[in-house]
């Protein structure tokens, strides 16, 4: 068996089963989405 079957197959599972808006304590009881956006927030005011 090759990887290719395994790499196409790895995106779909990860949506399936990854919870973005699980919140994290090491990242301030932000969730990873939450954390990106003030991230992104951040950076356009210092731009």
């Amino acid at each position: 068996m090759t990887t290719s079957p395994i790499r196409a197959a790895v995106p779909s599972y990860l949506e399936g089963s990854y919870n973005p808006r699980r919140r994290q304590s090491w990242l301030g009881n932000l969730s990873f989405t939450d954390y990106e956006q003030q991230l992104m927030t951040q950076q356009e005011a210092s731009a």
